[in-house]
């Protein structure tokens, strides 16, 4: 299809012409409104998610009020990120290069913030043998803390 350029009736009927087709204008709505369907349902997953690690804890009394918080927070973004990463699949992108990315910059975050990670992990564990939880009173270093 040849357009003439100096007509601008020429744009709006080459813009109508490649929106009505089938491989234009309605595939990439098809694929718009699987990604954002995707979106919701990653989600919807994620509360659900959430949910489930909820009523794990409560049925199991395990962990520490900061364990919980940080578990069913982050377990519903997790699912959220994993649920965005497949909706940029189904829209067509090739996520192979995101995925490579990711790894890499992990891996460069994990070499630049040892120590920062290290206390993160002492904080963690700190939450899963819950030598004290929330509104303990501690005392370290001479100092007495009530949280």
């Amino acid at each position: 299809m040849t357009v003439n350029w100096t007509d601008p009736r020429s744009y709006w009927k080459t813009f109508k012409s490649w929106a009505s087709s089938d491989e234009g204008g309605v595939a990439l709505a098809k694929r718009i409104g699987i990604f954002g369907a995707v979106l919701v349902g990653a989600y919807l997953a994620g509360i659900v998610v959430s949910w489930i690690f909820a009523i794990i804890f409560r049925l199991s009394g395990a962990g520490s009020k900061l364990l919980r918080r940080f578990v069913l927070k982050w377990s519903r973004r997790v699912a959220f990120i994993i649920g965005a990463i497949m909706g940029l699949s189904a829209l067509g992108l090739n996520i192979t290069p995101l995925i490579a990315a990711i790894g890499a910059t992990g891996f460069v975050i994990g070499m630049a913030l040892q120590n920062t990670l290290f206390n993160f992990a002492s904080g963690l564990l700190i939450m899963t043998q819950r030598p004290f939880d929330v509104g303990d009173a501690i005392e370290g270093d001479g100092k007495y803390t009530h949280g």
